[in-house]
């Protein structure tokens, strides 16, 4: 990783590939290709379009059950919502077929809206503080890490308004 520019010196010098599988597979997705040129190798990339990687955040905001501590309280990924606002400032529409399929429901724009709207109140009058804390490991500056904690039901409802306006 080093040799190739990947790494700093004193970050490892390993390629570390992180798989998430779902308990519920599904062949509702879509791929798109990605010619690539690096290092002299030319290849192509095959992965999920945006709008089915959405789908696959959405389905762990809605379905992902996380414990912490002794007393295994329950807590939440604060990079799922995170993500969350990237794609909503992305105008990115999630592939409904996948979400639908993968929740064992039929999911519109409308449902999921209304879904997306309690499970942000969740988050803002219980969990804000897992958030911060999930993303402090992420994000090195701090101050941008309070900064989405205190601003983060503002965002999404800045942001989610392309859901009401997108034909279901």
């Amino acid at each position: 990783m080093k040799k190739l520019g990947l790494a700093e010196e004193d970050e490892s010098d390993f390629l570390i590939v992180k798989i998430e599988l779902s308990k519920i597979p599904t062949k509702e997705f879509t791929v798109t290709r990605t010619p690539q040129n690096k290092f002299g190798f030319n290849f192509i990339i095959t992965h999920y379009d945006l709008p089915s990687l959405f789908a696959g955040k959405l389905h762990a905001i809605f379905t992902r059950r996380r414990f912490i501590g002794s007393d295994n309280r329950i807590t939440i990924k604060g990079r799922d919502y995170y993500d969350l606002i990237w794609f909503l400032k992305k105008n990115i529409v999630p592939y409904l077929p996948k979400l639908s399929t993968q929740l064992g429901k039929e999911i519109t724009l409308h449902i999921l809206e209304t879904e997306l709207d309690n499970k942000v109140d969740e988050i803002s009058s219980n969990y804000l503080s897992d958030l911060e804390s999930d993303l402090m490991t992420f994000i090195s500056n701090h101050d941008v890490v309070i900064f989405f904690r205190k601003t983060f039901k503002e965002k999404y409802l800045k942001n989610k308004k392309y859901l009401s306006n997108t034909q279901s």
